[in-house]
């Protein structure tokens, strides 16, 4: 019975690992060329922004988040904002975002995939477009 006890402990903490979670995804004009993606996460252990890539391919942006993490039991939320350059010409965009986690602190190594959301958008942007996941 003892065993089982511990065996169960290990996998609820093996599934709070990789507990991050996208609460709300926004985009903010900032100029006619550029838009800021705001994005708002939880998790139920310690963690912090890394580093960002994304690439414009026709009319989808893939935006790749990563964070590094810690074994903790403290829920920790974030809110993080990341600035992308739109090319002239498009006016129809599909953001496709995804979160990863990292063991490192230096540099995303993509350990886990936690997350993801598509929003999609039309050019210019003048006000705040919202999606709650």
């Amino acid at each position: 019975m003892k065993n089982l006890l511990i065996i169960t402990l290990i996998l609820i903490s093996a599934l709070n690992i990789s507990g991050q979670s996208l609460d709300n995804l926004y985009i903010t004009p900032t100029d006619s060329a550029a838009i800021d993606v705001n994005i708002d996460t939880h998790a139920g252990y310690g963690y912090g922004y890394l580093s960002h890539n994304y690439s414009i391919f026709t009319d989808t942006i893939k935006l790749t988040v990563c964070y590094w993490f810690i074994s903790s039991t403290e829920v920790i939320v974030a809110h993080d904002i990341v600035n992308v350059n739109l090319p002239s010409g498009s006016n129809n965009y599909t953001l496709d975002l995804k979160l990863f986690n990292s063991t490192s602190t230096d540099t995303c190594d993509y350990f886990a995939f936690t997350d993801s959301a598509i929003m999609v958008f039309s050019t210019p942007v003048t006000d705040s477009l919202f999606l709650s996941v």
